[in-house]
């Protein structure tokens, strides 16, 4: 087919609708071209940050100093961006800000300096002026009754001031703003006293060489002070008759800045026109301050009681200072002359007096003498040390608490040495010669005078028997002669050396009877009996229940026949832990079911638990199963519901049941112990009548089947 069109043939509509939009777009163009790209000129200057902050930044100075000119609200709205950049550029730098502050800080600093320094140095003059008289004292009490400070008392009753004058002066001109005065003061030309301080104020400055913020502070003239107080754009002057105190100078700084508060604006255009501040003269009347000295009263009998009561009650406590320190030194002279006491350090420790030193256990207890002397035993802690005193009573007293002599025997201690006189049980006697040289203090033992008892003999056989302390032996006419309760062990070995033994014809054991708590100790050591197995002997007979392992059961009827003393061993009321933890486990297994899809051989999710707790299981059934010499078999079935053909249910339920067995075999369960079937839709858990009902019967269950080894049955 020929797709060339007809060059004669008119143009079709698809090549007549591009170049009418050509046209429109041309003439679109021509219209209104030029404004759109003005406009389009105009929005990339708002769109671009940089350009837009060049053409404001020709402008802002302008614009700044135009709007300086009108109403406040320039400086408003810089306040808060003025001090967040001073306080950023503190952050990031304080030395610039200290820099700058320099030249202003430096003079404002030394200044407040030098007036704490002449307040402290005056307020500690009249301290001590007042400290230690009489009026002192009552000052003190009125302080301690008040709770002021000791210096404020002594300003507020002891200084006389009064301020007579206060001039407002401008700082650049030296011209009088404002001048108040107290009523009854003859005053001179208040203009006069202005230019004299201003012209001695230039003065100073100008002969030593002080700066613009330093000046003439106080001035004084016979009685009369001149207090100033300067500054940025006027300063205070006070005439002041008598002693200023120090918070006068606060008030002034107050007042001063509450003018430069009220008119600073007037300072600032100040042309020679004081008329402004007239008002001023209501703000110094502030200032007119006084304080008058109360007369002087007979002081009341009760100042005299209380300063003797005060003075006795020093004297009192001096003397029980001087009392304690007394019996302190006599307790302690008590302690050092005390045998078997080393006071090594004394003194005190937590506002406790405390003494430190060596002790023999057999000594008297310090705390004791602390009653005697008069001091309270909560009051002193003491710190001994144990050690053993060489003197003869402590090593003799040592040795009868060690030896422990009968009472027919008595010891005695000569140059080191230990005597033991008097009649005692062999026994006893080959103790003590094995005991008394390891006691301290004791070089040598002798016990020639000491006489050996009848019992020595009888002594002897107990130790050749190793006789246990509950059984009696008894020697008479030759004839020996046991009582009391042993292990059947000691009866079998005492009946078989009784007859070697020198001076024993005959033995007798008709009255000894056998220790079964020592038989079932040993036997328990023996069989390792678990905690949870009891053992008892009845009739000869040892009897065994409670729980144990299947191992320890089979060792004990094997080892419970080789002990003499008992003549049976029963078991019955043992249970073998190992058998009840395997038919625990076969249950677990048997109620446990995994669930499926429809027509599927894949597990519903959810299910990773129990298949996890199932191979456990299996795993813990085959260890046990070894242990107890046991086969076992698991039956996996699979099931599935009824829908469908049987035919087709049964095959899905063994590839069910197939796939189960598969993974657990995967997992380490032996293969041969597991035996798979399909059961198909014959066996359903529960009656279908809803969807869940039959996804109730889609599962595989497991049920265990355990038996006894061949060669076991066999055996048995």
């Amino acid at each position: 087919m020929n797709d060339e069109r007809d060059p004669d043939s008119p143009p079709s509509h698809d090549s007549v609708i591009p170049r009418a939009q050509d046209e429109l777009a041309e003439l679109k163009h021509l219209l209104i071209g030029l404004e759109r790209a003005r406009i389009e000129e105009i929005l990339r200057r708002l769109d671009d940050p940089a350009l837009r902050a060049k053409e404001i930044s020709r402008i802002l100075p302008e614009a700044i100093s135009y709007r300086s000119g009108g109403d406040g609200k320039l400086v408003s709205a810089l306040v808060r961006t003025v001090e967040d950049s001073v306080r950023l550029s503190v952050e990031r730098n304080p030395l610039t800000l200290v820099d700058s502050l320099f030249p202003v800080m430096g003079p404002a600093i030394r200044k407040s300096t030098g007036e704490f320094i002449r307040a402290m140095v005056q307020s500690l003059n009249q301290t001590l002026e007042h400290s230690f008289s009489f009026q002192g004292l009552k000052w003190r009490f009125e302080s301690f009754r008040t709770g002021k400070p000791f210096a404020e008392v002594v300003l507020v009753h002891s200084l006389v001031f009064r301020v007579e004058q206060v001039f407002l002066i401008h700082r650049e001109t030296g011209l009088l703003l404002a001048h108040v005065t107290e009523e009854t003061v003859v005053f001179q030309d208040a203009d006069m006293v202005s230019g004299m301080l201003t012209a001695i104020q230039d003065f100073v400055r100008d002969s030593f060489e002080t700066s613009r913020f330093e000046g003439l502070e106080d001035l004084r003239i016979g009685e009369l002070t001149v207090l100033v107080e300067h500054g940025p754009l006027a300063y205070l002057a006070a005439v002041v008759r008598g002693t200023p105190p120090v918070e006068l100078r606060t008030l002034l700084k107050e007042h001063l800045e509450a003018c430069h508060l009220d008119f600073g604006r007037a300072l600032e255009s100040f042309d020679g026109n004081a008329a402004p501040f007239q008002s001023a003269e209501n703000l110094l009347q502030g200032c007119l301050k006084n304080r008058f000295k109360s007369p002087r009263k007979k002081p009341f009998p009760y100042v005299k009681v209380l300063a003797a009561m005060l003075v006795g009650a020093l004297g009192f406590w001096a003397w029980l200072v001087v009392r304690d320190g007394l019996r302190w030194r006599a307790y302690l002279d008590r302690l050092r002359a005390e045998k078997g006491i080393v006071v090594v350090h004394s003194g005190k420790q937590g506002g406790k007096r405390m003494v430190v030193g060596l002790r023999d256990p057999l000594a008297a207890d310090p705390m004791s003498f602390l009653i005697e002397n008069g001091l309270d035993p909560s009051a002193v802690v003491g710190k001994w040390e144990r050690f053993e005193a060489m003197d003869a009573e402590f090593v003799l007293a040592r040795a009868q608490q060690a030896l422990d002599p009968p009472d027919t025997a008595r010891l005695s201690l000569e140059r080191g040495t230990l005597i033991a006189k008097g009649e005692a049980p062999s026994q006893w006697a080959a103790d003590a010669r094995r005991l008394a040289r390891m006691i301290p203090g004791v070089a040598r033992y002798h016990d020639e005078d000491l006489t050996v008892s009848y019992e020595t003999v009888l002594e002897r056989i107990r130790k050749q028997l190793a006789t246990p302390s509950a059984v009696m032996l008894d020697l008479t006419d030759g004839v020996l002669t046991a009582r009391g309760v042993a292990p059947y062990a000691w009866i079998l070995n005492a009946r078989t050396l009784a007859r070697f033994l020198p001076g024993v014809n005959e033995y007798r054991d008709d009255a000894l009877g056998i220790d079964f708590d020592v038989a079932l100790r040993r036997i328990r050591k023996e069989l390792a009996a678990p905690e949870t197995v009891s053992l008892k002997i009845e009739d000869g007979v040892l009897v065994a229940s409670g729980k144990a392992g299947h191992h320890w059961i089979l060792e004990a009827r094997k080892t419970a026949g080789s002990f003499p003393e008992i003549s049976g061993y029963r078991d019955a009321g043992v249970v073998d832990s190992d058998r009840e933890s395997l038919q625990q486990l076969e249950r677990a297994i048997s109620v446990t079911a995994l669930h499926f899809e429809r027509n599927s051989t894949t597990m519903v999710g959810g299910q990773e638990h129990s298949l996890a707790g199932l191979v456990e299981s299996m795993r813990a059934l085959r260890q046990l199963a070894e242990t107890l010499g046991l086969v076992f078999r698991i039956e996996v079935r699979g099931h599935t519901d009824s829908l469908g053909l049987e035919r087709d249910n049964a095959l899905i339920s063994a590839n069910r049941a197939n796939a189960v067995a598969s993974y657990l075999v995967s997992q380490g369960v032996p293969a041969a112990s597991l035996h798979t079937e399909g059961v198909g839709s014959t066996n359903p858990v529960v009656r279908e009548v809803s969807e869940k009902d039959r996804a109730m019967n889609r599962r595989v269950t497991f049920s265990v089947i355990s038996g006894d080894r061949p060669a076991e049955r066999d055996s048995r």
